[in-house]
């Protein structure tokens, strides 16, 4: 499965956890249910938040992996990928040896793709970026995002997030929030989550997932394509590189719209019937196409105009 099948799989399971009744205090004399609903809750913020860190890994992962399709050299790549293909992949093995059964093996088999760098055919290690502790912190995340050159990458992810009617004021807060109740949840045994916060964590979720996913995967599609000005210059890729073309759901039909226009490209009465003229025409104009559910969350997501 992808990252993103995984996170979308994730999250649906968050959302049928965080609407059952067993998570809402009762009255103070129900001991008993109000037991069981402040460890559901906990329980539930601690997947939560690990199904956003993993695809937030993940997907980084599946970028760094399909390097080896990548005609542009190693050492015309900018600086701090190449400095995170090294020296940064060397500490994320180091730190994921711990957890494999044979810790040598992984260790030589990663290594060699490390020493690859030095030859034409190079590829790039996925531990790379993020693995360097067993957490995903939000100072990790914005490393990612400057090795990619993506500038101010938090206020970007904000800034799609209202594009797509997902707003979160500050994506950055946001995430330390949600990184903070999980730890909570899991090491202070009188935590107690707020449903609400749940409640405001899927939102948060899909905006910070899908605005990540768009900016980095911005970022390889310039690496992949050779862009002189994103490797030689000073360019750096933010929330106004990119477009986005959505099928939701409207008054009572199912829109192709392209996120700014003032009307539907297409209707229809499921995306079933839009989704292929509308990736044909998100690809010809290097959009993302974006299918939301009836709720307005993403249902899938995809970059036509990357190979």
């Amino acid at each position: 499965m992808s990252a993103q099948s995984d996170f979308l799989l994730g999250m649906q399971g968050f959302r049928l956890a965080r609407e059952h009744k067993d998570i809402v205090d009762k009255s103070p004399d129900e001991l008993a249910h109000n037991l069981r609903a402040k460890a559901l809750r906990n329980g539930i913020a601690i997947v939560g938040f690990s199904v956003l860190e993993h695809f937030l890994r993940a997907r980084t992962g599946e970028l760094l992996d399909r390097f080896d399709q990548v005609s542009t050299p190693f050492d015309k790549l900018p600086e701090l990928l190449r400095s995170a293909a090294t020296h940064g992949a060397l500490k994320g093995i180091l730190a994921r040896a711990k957890y494999s059964d044979d810790s040598i093996s992984f260790v030589q088999s990663e290594a060699k793709i490390v020493e690859s760098s030095a030859s034409k055919n190079f590829k790039i290690s996925k531990y790379s970026l993020g693995y360097e502790s067993s957490n995903l912190s939000a100072d990790e995340v914005s490393t990612i995002f400057k090795t990619f050159k993506i500038n101010a990458g938090w206020t970007s992810i904000s800034k799609l997030s209202n594009k797509l009617n997902l707003t979160i004021p500050d994506s950055k807060s946001a995430y330390k929030n949600a990184s903070a109740r999980r730890h909570d949840a899991a090491h202070n045994i009188n935590a107690s989550v707020n449903p609400s916060d749940l409640e405001s964590y899927v939102r948060e979720s899909y905006a910070i997932s899908i605005g990540f996913d768009m900016l980095v995967s911005e970022a390889f599609s310039r690496i992949y394509d050779g862009d002189e000005g994103y490797l030689k210059k000073c360019e750096k890729i933010s929330h106004e590189h990119i477009d986005i073309r959505t099928l939701k759901y409207s008054k009572g039909k199912w829109c192709e719209v392209k996120v700014g226009g003032k009307r539907a490209t297409k209707t229809g009465a499921s995306t079933v019937e839009l989704w292929d003229d509308a990736l044909a025409r998100a690809e010809k104009r290097n959009e993302v196409l974006v299918e939301l559910d009836m709720a307005g969350y993403p249902l899938r997501w995809e970059f036509p105009s990357i190979v």
